[in-house]
């Protein structure tokens, strides 16, 4: 348990994660410095500095604070009877996190998107298991519709990167929904994932009869 000194610096180390993430969702992270981040406290950046070590291990909490909320919002989908209907619920999930969370997917995306990253080296070691318990709750559910037979057997891991890439590429293209209408909906992304459903062997009738994606 904490003691006093140790909570309150665990809260002033809660509010420079704060200040960077407010900079980080309104400009753009490669101009986001310590000194700014400090200015948003009415801190120095030497002040900063006993909190964290460098400015990337600051972005580093930024970034997990991004996976760790997407990874909240799919587990919070409910188990089902039904695999499929749960898996197909979890990228639902997905598409509303993104629609609820239009800052921080736009961040995520633009973790995946530049070759540079925007935290490396030590700092890394809080986003990597974030970014593992955010794609857990889809390789749980794809390895359990294929050990139920509601889809054939495969790699799981392997699968629930595709299903993310996929509903990532579809979010990516709702983007140009303004000059193409059909984009600017959910429906590319519902069509990607049913087509690997019933690719990965689920009875299209089931993938079909599966329950309408909720709106966000």
């Amino acid at each position: 348990m904490l003691d006093r000194r140790a909570r309150a610096r665990e809260q002033t180390a809660e509010e420079i994660v704060d200040s960077a993430e407010r900079l980080v969702l309104e400009q753009d992270p490669a101009t986001v410095t310590v000194a700014s981040i400090a200015k948003g406290l009415g801190m120095t950046a030497g002040a900063l500095y006993r909190y964290f070590p460098s400015r990337e291990a600051i972005l580093a909490r930024v970034e997990a604070r991004c996976l760790g909320s997407l990874a909240d919002a799919l587990g919070r989908v409910p188990s089902s009877a039904d695999p499929l209907a749960e898996l197909d619920a979890r990228c639902c999930a997905f598409v509303a996190w993104a629609a609820t969370e239009p800052g921080r997917y736009r961040l995520l995306a633009r973790m995946l998107a530049t070759p540079e990253p925007l935290v490396d080296g030590e700092a890394l070691e809080h986003v990597v298991p974030e970014a593992l318990r955010m794609i857990r709750p889809l390789h749980d559910a794809l390895d359990r519709a294929a050990r139920e037979g509601a889809l054939g057997p495969g790699d799981a891991a392997q699968r629930a990167l595709v299903v993310w890439a996929a509903l990532h590429g579809a979010l990516q293209l709702a983007k140009l929904g303004r000059f193409v209408p059909l984009l600017a909906t959910d429906g590319v992304a519902r069509q990607a994932v049913a087509a690997l459903w019933t690719g990965w062997g689920a009875n299209a009738e089931r993938v079909g009869a599966l329950p309408p994606w909720r709106k966000s």
